[in-house]
């Protein structure tokens, strides 16, 4: 049976909650490993130049711009500066977007459990990374529900046969396709404890979604840094 406390956490979970609240808050979205990818010539757009249009970028653009992202997220394959690229028209596309009604049903797609793929820097994240993609070295999957009241977010980190998660209540902003959240449990295995962090933040940790879809969904964090997570299994 989960134990409850507020007494001190231990170390290792203090330093495990920064990097999980750095996914949402980091200038840069960045990982402890990066991994220099394969130069490919296979995902360049020759036959769907980008366009703008009155309305933003053509929609056979945009089409094209999921791909790369799509192949990032399930291969694991993507030119860093082509995928910024994609990330950016994809999001400059999204802000056009109006009609909140459309943003929410994008947004309750969120619903079930994601798995982190890779993070993409800024220019100034580029600087440290060496212009590389940088992939999430461990298991980590973050798990949203959008039906429950209140919505419910959980942040988990898995090596092995041990666990580490992290819980709390979300809430969403259809207008800007943002996400905001907060923890106040977090789990060791079978051990839980009673926390709040991010609750009374005058600025909340947050998400805005970019894309989300059957396959992956796609964000910038608070700090101007981007993430991508591939869908897995409940």
């Amino acid at each position: 049976m989960a134990s409850s406390n507020k007494s001190m956490l231990p170390v290792s979970t203090l330093l495990l909650l920064l990097l999980l609240l750095s996914l949402s808050s980091s200038s840069a979205f960045l990982t402890p490993a990066a991994v220099r990818l394969p130069s490919s010539t296979s995902l360049r757009r020759a036959s769907c130049p980008v366009r703008m249009m009155a309305g933003g970028v053509a929609a056979a653009d945009l089409e094209a711009d999921k791909q790369i992202v799509k192949r990032v997220a399930l291969e694991k394959e993507g030119e860093l500066q082509e995928v910024l690229a994609a990330v950016k028209r994809l999001e400059m596309a999204g802000r056009q977007m109006k009609d909140e009604a459309e943003n929410l049903k994008m947004l309750e797609k969120l619903t079930g459990k994601w798995r982190l793929i890779c993070t993409t820097g800024d220019k100034s994240g580029s600087k440290i990374t060496g212009g590389k993609l940088s992939y999430f070295p461990i298991k980590a999957v973050q798990e949203f529900d959008t039906t429950s009241s209140p919505m419910f977010i959980q942040n988990g980190v898995y090596l092995g046969p041990l666990s580490f998660e992290f819980r709390g209540e979300m809430e969403l902003f259809p207008k800007m396709r943002r996400l905001e959240f907060f923890f106040n449990k977090v789990a060791l295995g079978p051990l839980a404890f009673d926390i709040e962090v991010g609750k009374d933040a005058k600025v909340k940790p947050s998400f805005a979604w970019i894309d989300v879809n059957d396959d992956y969904a796609l964000a910038r964090g608070a700090g101007g840094g981007f993430g991508l997570w591939k869908r897995v299994a409940e």
